[in-house]
């Protein structure tokens, strides 16, 4: 059943691109497929001066396409809802693919969810193609919803909610959607993951550079309190110490030095990974923790290279 336009059931999908062109019209085709059968809606692309077919592929498919030079994410994605009609805001990446049922089950919600001051939406799947961080990093992050915060790939909310925030902060280069989500709770919204909302994402990185540039965009500090009293930015701080303290050793010849970081490395690997993934076997508990040293790493990169706050 279609959902009549007068009944003021639509829903606005915006989504940010920049050469998206191997991944834009599967993205579109499953909106599509999701949502035809339950309401009238709007597929927004804001291309961001993309160079390949990105804007024409999308356009073909009967995406509204807008052209926009923002200089950030953010913007790119104010810049759809500038354009956008719907009482319902829907915002996913450009490699996200919806679930066969999303649509069903966005139908089911929509009357409270449109009426409400929730934000909803759920982490993504990953597609199974990225090997040990599909293992021991993203499949045990989707079992674990956080209950602060929903990621700006797959995200939806009331129009009049987004309004009433004045959108996602344009000066923020990341973390807008950790921000917003803050901005919303501050205001009395609330923010509710829907692990029924099930979308795949297709761009999950495949190896350990692209996993730790990943964690690096996402991170980073913007005050000495963020620093430590972020408990992610704070295990950072020290893995970075013991980090420089084991290659000083290596440098120095000292033995010592070396060997005991290394063991201190391994325990704060550990004890991260027991505390945020429990009962894990043997061998998914060793795997885990790689992709723990690996994730401090980004971490602790993103202090050097991002100035934005971590998550």
């Amino acid at each position: 059943m279609v959902c009549e336009e007068d009944s003021g059931l639509k829903v606005s999908v915006v989504i940010p691109a920049f050469n998206e062109e191997t991944v834009i019209g599967n993205t579109v085709d499953g909106i599509k497929a999701a949502l035809a059968s339950y309401f009238e809606f709007e597929i927004i692309l804001v291309d961001n001066m993309s160079t390949d077919r990105t804007s024409i592929i999308a356009q073909e498919l009967g995406a509204k396409v807008l052209k926009s030079s923002a200089s950030s994410i953010a913007g790119l994605r104010n810049e759809g809802v500038k354009l956008s009609s719907g009482k319902l805001l829907v915002f996913i990446d450009a490699d996200i693919t919806l679930g066969d049922d999303w649509g069903g089950v966005l139908y089911k919600e929509y009357d409270e969810l449109v009426s409400s001051n929730v934000l909803t939406g759920y982490r993504c799947l990953s597609d199974g193609t990225e090997g040990v961080f599909h293992d021991a990093w993203f499949s045990l992050l989707f079992e674990k919803p956080s209950t602060n915060y929903i990621g700006s790939a797959h995200m939806i909310m009331p129009a009049k909610l987004f309004h009433k925030v004045e959108g996602f902060n344009a000066s923020l280069t990341t973390g807008e959607d950790s921000d917003i989500c803050e901005r919303i709770t501050d205001r009395g919204g609330k923010i509710v993951p829907n692990k029924n909302f099930r979308a795949l994402h297709h761009g999950f990185p495949r190896s350990v550079k692209q996993f730790v540039l990943r964690e690096a965009w996402h991170g980073g500090v913007k005050s000495l309190r963020d620093l430590f009293f972020s408990p992610v930015n704070f295990a950072s701080l020290i893995f970075s110490a013991l980090f420089l303290l084991f290659f000083y050793g290596l440098l120095t010849a000292s033995v010592l030095v070396s060997f005991s970081t290394l063991m201190m490395l391994i325990l704060l690997s550990f004890g991260i990974s027991s505390y945020k993934f429990k009962n894990l076997g043997g061998l998914l508990r060793l795997k885990n923790m790689y992709v723990v040293l690996l994730y401090l790493s980004g971490r602790a990169l993103s202090f050097v290279i991002n100035g934005r706050r971590a998550r």
